[in-house]
């Protein structure tokens, strides 16, 4: 067999139980990120464009309410329509690792993983598992 060298990677993501690890701003444009799973159970990335209304507590909020969180009186949720899925990496087992190829316009994101499980875990993303960046 060959010896095969990795992808360069401009972003790097860590994925770990009920975490994403990812820088806070991204350059814009078409690029290679390297997704590890370092958790104890399978993830995976699902990245969004939001229309830059996104905060960390409407977020948390929205994705709440899909494990029966109630919405906080005068809450602002996210609305649908100010998202647009972009890509997502494949499912990782723990230990793995996948590059994934993004092509990136300037503005807010959203890097979250919508599984759930092992068990009765509802979904990570609601249980904190999404991080915002920006793309510059």
């Amino acid at each position: 067999m060959p010896t095969l060298t990795d992808p360069t990677a401009a972003v790097t993501v860590t994925l770990s139980d009920l975490k994403v690890d990812l820088p806070d701003s991204v350059a814009a444009g078409p690029q290679i990120w390297k997704v590890t799973n370092a958790g104890a159970m399978p993830h995976f990335i699902n990245l969004e464009m939001s229309d830059g209304s996104l905060t960390q507590e409407n977020v948390q909020e929205t994705l709440g309410t899909f494990i029966g969180t109630p919405m906080p009186a005068g809450a602002t949720p996210v609305d649908d329509s100010a998202i647009t899925q972009i890509g997502e990496s494949g499912v990782l087992s723990p230990g793995q690792t996948m590059w994934n190829e993004f092509e990136l316009q300037p503005g807010q994101y959203l890097a979250a993983c919508y599984l759930s499980g092992p068990g009765e875990l509802p979904m990570h993303a609601a249980m904190g598992m999404f991080h915002i960046f920006t793309v510059e």
